[in-house]
């Protein structure tokens, strides 16, 4: 859990540093203030229809302009979060490898001739190949007597076909658990990430600009200080 912790936190840093960067400030912080103050006239003015409905239209107007702000980050965001979503549902969505308990493996091929399944020696292979024509794939069930390093291959012929565990061998992993609350990854991913989101903008906009004004001021008095001695 600590490293997914990490993880989340890291990739909230990211998305406000890029947000921050790359979305429009001065749209923004326009579209911010026509939004709560169409809000605003909405709550003070709710027994005017006609008020109510211009500040209706100004707040969907101020979203949609928010929504514009949103799609420059969005854009490079989306293709990092695609692979780390890959990388964190590989490492915590898929289910290890467990001593005596059988996993199937299934794979795609383009003909069923000549297939064997290499296996390490501390992997039982415990059923014959069962074959789906129709979607190409082939399956074994194989069963661990020990733990170790998952090292597969398919020989199909002369092709030699690697088996990746994440792939080929998928099999849910249990929920996360933390302080007796049970939750798929994905659910502690949301948490965690939304729960940094004010202490790393305090970070962000205080902590950071602080630190480099304390290390300008450090450099240019060690620089001034050379210059006077020599």
């Amino acid at each position: 859990m600590s490293s997914l912790i990490a993880i989340s936190a890291l990739a909230t840093l990211l998305a406000v540093t890029v947000f921050e960067k790359l979305s429009p400030k001065a749209l923004r912080e326009s579209a911010t203030r026509q939004l709560f103050a169409n809000l605003f006239a909405i709550r003070l003015f709710a027994d005017e229809p006609g008020i109510v409905l211009q500040s209706l239209l100004g707040v969907i107007g101020a979203n949609f302009r928010l929504l514009l702000c949103a799609i420059p980050p969005m854009l490079v965001l989306a293709p990092a979060f695609y692979f780390l979503y890959g990388y964190l549902d590989s490492r915590y969505g898929v289910a290890p490898l467990t001593t005596g308990v059988p996993r199937v493996v299934t794979v795609k091929l383009d003909h069923f001739e000549n297939i064997r399944l290499e296996t390490p020696d501390w992997i039982t292979v415990d059923s014959p190949p069962v074959h789906v024509f129709a979607d190409r794939e082939i399956s074994w069930r194989i069963r661990p007597t020990r733990s170790g390093q998952v090292k597969l291959k398919v020989i199909a012929g002369s092709k030699v076909i690697e088996i990746d565990p994440r792939r080929n061998m998928f099999e849910p992993a249990p929920p996360m658990s933390f302080y007796g609350v049970s939750l798929n990854w994905t659910w502690w991913f949301a948490i965690w990430s939304v729960l940094s989101v004010v202490p790393i903008k305090l970070i962000a906009s205080k902590i950071l600009p602080m630190l480099s004004s304390t290390v300008s001021k450090s450099v240019r008095h060690s620089t001034s200080g050379i210059s006077g001695a020599s």
